[in-house]
């Protein structure tokens, strides 16, 4: 019998990553600026911007078969004001497998599925996404930036347009970095991201890709 264009493309590898295997912890950072005024004894008025950040999320990501598998667990640290929990909270998970993407959203208990478009993206593009990776399939016009260090991994930084930048070891991202702009696109300042603050590498525990929710779902 024989397999249509489509069968043969599913039936390929997707291999996004360049290592097999690990555990990557990410935090979400949101940037704010604080002004500070000093009025002196002539009223005369002088100020002060000052750029900073607070941690809203902590993230916990695995994955296997260089990137064909991937499960990641949301918690929140902070509520929307930047204030800190008492404890963190379980906020949601998220499942990469065969051809979707699974959302489990711990306070409601419901499980949303989605096509994975990445992956479907880059096996209808064969061979173009094995010689020049994941990343020039979604971003075409993406640029290179020169290299940065992330929690002592090299990652080669690229620019995707005004509004982002991603830092990518071996094709896993390491920061994924969010700009504010003025209406004309011109960059103004960083507005967040989600950057590693801890890689290891190596064998996972097979359960790990299948969360008690799937079960039920």
């Amino acid at each position: 019998m024989l397999l249509t264009g489509m069968t043969l493309l599913q039936a390929e590898e997707f291999h996004p990553y360049q290592v097999k295997s690990g555990k990557i912890v990410f935090v979400k950072r949101k940037y704010m600026t604080k002004t500070h005024l000093h009025i002196d004894t002539n009223n005369h008025v002088t100020g002060q911007k000052l750029r900073s950040y607070f941690i809203t999320d902590e993230i916990d990501y695995y994955w296997d078969a260089y990137g064909d598998l991937a499960y990641e667990v949301d918690y929140k640290l902070t509520d929307a004001f930047g204030k800190k929990l008492p404890k963190k909270i379980k906020y949601y998970e998220k499942l990469w497998k065969g051809n979707s993407k699974y959302f489990y959203k711990v306070k409601t208990g419901k499980v949303s599925k989605d096509p994975w478009h990445v992956k479907q993206e880059c096996l209808s593009n064969g061979n173009f996404c094995k010689l020049s990776g994941w990343l020039k399939v979604l971003y075409p016009k993406l640029e290179k930036r020169g290299e940065v260090g992330v929690t002592g991994k090299k990652t080669v930084r690229y620019r995707i347009d005004s509004f982002s930048d991603l830092l990518v070891w071996k094709g896993i991202v390491l920061d994924d970095i969010s700009y504010s702009t003025t209406p004309k696109g011109k960059r103004i300042e960083k507005e967040s991201e989600r950057k590693a603050i801890k890689v290891m590498t190596g064998k996972l525990i097979p359960s790990t890709f299948d969360p008690k929710w799937m079960k039920k779902y």
